[in-house]
């Protein structure tokens, strides 16, 4: 709810703090994702089995990273602006009623950031990004197993 989380960062302090986990946290995405494709590179075992799918997503990740550090460098209180534009429009494309006249109005880079969201949530399904939704919880309880290998007689 909009005006629940408007609330929620009505004090400057607490908004200060959402702000500044939220840039931390985006620094620290691009470090990791930076690391990641550079083990995917340099790894031969791990190269061998990573598709140009897997490189391009690498890049839409740093990028939509990059861009959420811009947008947060360069225009303050995302929070509030998301709460009041962002929300009523993905309200509109979950009611199927489409309504892009809340983000016209946003500057470029922010809706090239909701464009590459929405890429990357159209390319879960073709990447190794469809692992998070499948959770080996089968494994919790089936019986050891016993590789041949390593069995004594």
């Amino acid at each position: 709810c909009p005006t629940a989380l408007l609330s929620f960062s009505s004090s400057s302090p607490r908004l200060l703090g959402i702000e500044i986990t939220a840039l931390a946290s985006g620094l620290l995405a691009v470090l990791g994702l930076f690391l990641l494709t550079i083990r995917r590179i340099l790894d031969k075992r791990v190269y061998a089995v990573t598709t140009i799918t897997d490189f391009f997503l690498l890049a839409l990740l740093i990028s939509q990273s990059a861009m959420g550090i811009t947008i947060s460098l360069s225009y303050r209180w995302g929070l509030t602006w998301f709460a009041g534009t962002l929300s009523p429009y993905l309200w509109s494309l979950i009611k199927f009623q489409p309504d892009s006249s809340h983000v016209l109005s946003l500057p470029s880079v922010i809706k090239f950031h909701i464009f590459g969201a929405f890429l990357i949530i159209g390319l879960i399904p073709y990447s190794r990004l469809i692992h998070a939704f499948s959770t080996p919880l089968a494994y919790l309880w089936r019986a050891p197993q016993v590789v041949i290998w390593n069995r004594r007689n």
